[in-house]
């Protein structure tokens, strides 16, 4: 995926990041929304939707902009996708935990679960299985 300082996209939205850890929220989303609409390729709007889908309030929003970003992702070539579909998928299925759809939920962390092996060992990589991990165990806990 084209994250490089040269990516418009890529750059609005590590500016985003840069104004989240700042505290304003706001400027960050703006942002993001910024980078959504000059988004043209798979991969620049997968970029952008995914930015917008971390960082909504309402859960229905989440769920919105997690589903694009899902849509953009499995546009793009397999093997560089990978990695971003566990943590995708935990985001989607977090978004149906949330809203009670435990049947989605747990169809979701099943298929984040199936492509733990891509992604990076790292503490990111580490988080994420951990997640995964947890929310099936809370899936399995509600029968």
């Amino acid at each position: 995926m084209d994250f490089t300082p040269r990516n418009t996209v890529s750059r609005l939205c590590n500016r985003g990041m840069n104004e989240e850890a700042l505290g304003n929220i706001e400027t960050a989303f703006q942002l993001y929304m910024e980078a959504w609409e000059i988004a043209i390729s798979d991969t620049d709007k997968f970029t952008a939707a995914r930015s917008l889908g971390r960082h909504q309030d309402e859960p229905h929003e989440c769920l919105y902009w997690n589903e694009q970003a899902l849509q953009f992702a499995l546009r793009i070539d397999e093997e560089i996708a990978q990695e971003y579909l566990s943590p995708l998928y935990l985001a989607i299925g977090k978004s149906y935990e949330t809203l009670h759809n435990y049947s989605k939920a747990k169809r979701n962390y099943q298929l984040a679960a199936g492509f733990i092996p891509y992604l990076p060992n790292d503490k990111y990589g580490r988080a994420i299985r951990t997640a995964v991990e947890e929310a099936l165990i809370r899936m399995e806990m509600r029968g």
